[in-house]
């Protein structure tokens, strides 16, 4: 398989903003009167503590394969990225309803959402 910097670097932004959703999710979930609240936080907690560990590896790879990023800016519409490898410099923008898009599908992916019928 080889290797794609920018679907890795995609895929580092799909992941810190799903990390960015369920932090806002968790903060709602800790206001509220749940009786399985414990529950709900230690399934939060995992899946944070596995999408932390992803970015890590994803992050790993990156630098293994001397891709350095130099500059990344977020807009109202898009995430903006720049990113040295082999000494050439690449620019990618993503669009964030795209990103978004992406971090919902892996949310219910992590949730289990598809083996019940739920989808975006």
């Amino acid at each position: 398989m080889t290797f794609d910097p920018l679907t890795s670097i995609k895929r580092v932004l799909v992941l810190h903003l799903l990390r960015q959703l369920l932090e806002a999710d968790g903060q709602q979930l800790g206001r509220m009167p749940l009786h399985l609240h414990r529950c709900y936080v230690l399934r939060w907690d995992a899946i944070q503590a596995d999408l932390l560990r992803q970015i890590g590896e994803i992050k790993r790879e990156l630098r293994r394969h001397g891709v350095r990023i130099v500059e990344q800016r977020k807009t109202a519409l898009d995430f903006q990225i720049a990113y040295l490898q082999k000494g050439y410099r690449h620019e990618h923008h993503f669009l964030l309803d795209t990103l978004q898009a992406e971090a919902q599908e892996l949310a219910i992916d992590y949730l289990g959402g598809r083996e019940h019928g739920c989808t975006s």
